[in-house]
């Protein structure tokens, strides 16, 4: 890889990286965050050879032009955005695990981080890999960047609000198969198709990006909320104890 294109894989997803965790108003630890980043790129890597090698293997391909367009989206919708998912899912699992995920935007926080580190060994091996036609292939992993969190950011949510009413829930299985079809579409317009459809990609990063700030927004309105609420209670709990008559 060149100078350059180290740079588009590793700057935008650094700069994310800290944009995510800092909207969130209680920060998560930082070296948590990076970890679910670094375990994100080592299941990144591994799902990156599967897709390889189930791809050699079949014969099927995400681009149109290889294998037609409906061979191609059976690949993408039934294994390439699936895996990709789980992967990020598997990524993240550890932190959501943790004492430290204990509101609906940690969710947000770590889904976020283990997409971003999925992303990045995906940009990296998808500009080797095409090291032929460099410059459409960094447009096409810009473009796949900010995809990565949205998509991954809704099952995220999805699990931190299971964790905040402490039961399993639907929500978190209806965001995951959101996140796989929402993004395997997108990726079928980004690489399954020639770079002129990449303008098709430019208003689905615009709404992406509308969605993601008034949800968040929402989001630590309800943490704030929350927080309040819990606040409340303590202190009606304090008073009530002060208040009992000492025991004999």
């Amino acid at each position: 890889m060149t100078a350059l294109e180290i740079l588009v894989v590793l700057l935008p997803a650094a700069g994310l990286l800290w944009v995510v965790w800092r909207t969130d108003r209680q920060r998560e630890p930082l070296a948590w965050v990076i970890g679910t980043a670094v375990l994100g790129v080592v299941l990144g890597g591994g799902a990156f050879w599967l897709r390889e090698k189930v791809a050699a293997f079949t014969h099927l391909d995400v681009d149109v032009h290889v294998v037609g367009q409906g061979m191609a989206l059976v690949y993408m919708f039934a294994f390439f955005a699936p895996v990709g998912e789980a992967a990020k899912v598997a990524a993240g699992w550890p932190a959501f695990r943790s004492r430290h995920f204990d509101e609906p935007y940690d969710g947000v926080v770590y889904a976020g981080a283990a997409a971003l580190g999925f992303a990045t060994i995906e940009s990296a091996l998808l500009l080797r890999e095409h090291s032929h036609a460099p410059g459409v292939w960094i447009a096409r992993v810009l473009f796949a960047l900010p995809a990565h969190v949205f998509f991954a950011s809704a099952w995220g949510w999805g699990l931190g609000r299971a964790r905040q009413l402490r039961e399993p829930g639907a929500h978190f299985p209806m965001l995951f198969l959101f996140a796989v079809a929402g993004h395997g579409l997108y990726a079928h317009i980004l690489y399954g198709r020639g770079p002129t459809a990449l303008w098709a990609a430019v208003p689905f990063v615009l709404a992406m990006g509308v969605v993601a700030f008034f949800l968040a927004r929402d989001l630590r309105k309800l943490s704030v909320i929350s927080d309040r609420a819990r606040s409340t209670a303590l202190s009606i709990a304090s008073l009530e104890a002060l208040s009992k008559p000492p025991s004999p």
